[in-house]
């Protein structure tokens, strides 16, 4: 039971970094992308499908830096914990502890302002936000059958 357990904190400790590095490499290739793309929208399209690409960059690379801000000490925690025995009691005890809610309140708040980060920096989000919701919907038609 207890390889178990030291397994599954393994496999859990070890998955969180890999998602902590493996994802802003992976951001970078998409802003490559991005960057690439807006180089051809320079050349062929407006100066508004260039800043709008240059838009989905910079909204990429901020979603990415405060993704890996809020996964990265979580997983170093559950990853650290497997190398040192902490005893109960004791100062990185009460750190761990206190440092796995901090971690998962950072999270959430991190989850929850995706949105308000999408709906400032993406105009298309906002337009469909405002379909989804029918904000500033006036026109209402009424059909009796």
């Amino acid at each position: 039971m207890k390889d178990t357990i030291r397994s599954y904190e393994f496999v859990n400790g070890v998955s969180q970094v890999l998602i902590s590095v493996i994802y802003p490499v992976l951001a970078l290739f998409l802003i490559y992308e991005v960057r690439k793309s807006a180089k051809f929208a320079a050349a062929s399209l407006s100066k508004k499908s260039l800043d709008d690409r240059n838009r989905v960059g910079r909204m990429i690379l901020v979603m990415t830096v405060f993704y890996v801000i809020a996964s990265a000490p979580g997983g170093a925690s559950d990853f650290i914990e497997l190398f040192v025995i902490v005893n109960s009691l004791s100062v990185l005890e009460i750190l761990v502890a206190y440092g796995s809610i901090m971690t998962s309140a950072l999270f959430c708040l991190n989850a929850t302002s995706h949105s308000i980060i999408n709906f400032t920096m993406s105009s298309k989000y906002r337009a469909t936000v405002k379909s989804v919701l029918e904000y500033g919907k006036k026109d209402v038609r009424v059909v009796t059958v």
